[in-house]
């Protein structure tokens, strides 16, 4: 990480979760300090991080294979797991969010935004029609600007 820093740093990272994940929650917890430990040590203002939560699926439209595969030993459903990563994730990087060093932003929950709307903007079970990405992206630029 250290090495893409160049002068000028960017303004701005965006980091979220990959719609492909399906690790034990105990390795998300790993991955998730290890990343936070990079942070830590070379995101610095002006440049600042905004992480974007994993959003909802509807597992109704996706194939029949992916319906009926279970994830932590069988204990939990695809939402129940996206809904348990953010937790972690959010819990994890939570005292970041809240100080003063000013270079992480922002944690939309994206899950609570894409659940209501899955019947209406679900294409795949995991892509959503552009116009909710329009919305998430309308959302966060006006988080940045207003600040």
């Amino acid at each position: 990480m250290a090495e893409f820093f160049a002068s000028p740093r960017p303004d701005l990272f965006l980091v979220f979760g990959n719609a492909h994940d399906r690790q034990p929650l105990r390795q998300l917890v790993e991955d998730v300090d290890a990343f936070a430990e990079l942070v830590d040590r070379h995101v610095t203002a002006p440049t600042r991080l905004l992480w974007l939560s994993r959003f909802a699926e509807d597992d109704r439209r996706k194939p029949a294979y992916w319906r009926r595969y279970r994830y932590e030993n069988g204990t939990m459903s695809r939402l129940q797991w996206l809904t348990e990563a953010n937790r972690i994730v959010y819990a994890r990087m939570r005292r970041r969010f809240l100080s003063d060093s000013g270079n992480l932003f922002l944690f939309p929950d994206l899950l609570q935004m894409s659940e209501p709307v899955l019947a209406d903007f679900n294409l795949d079970g995991v892509h959503m029609r552009s116009e909710w990405y329009y919305h998430v992206m309308s959302y966060i630029l006006q988080a940045l600007c207003n600040e």
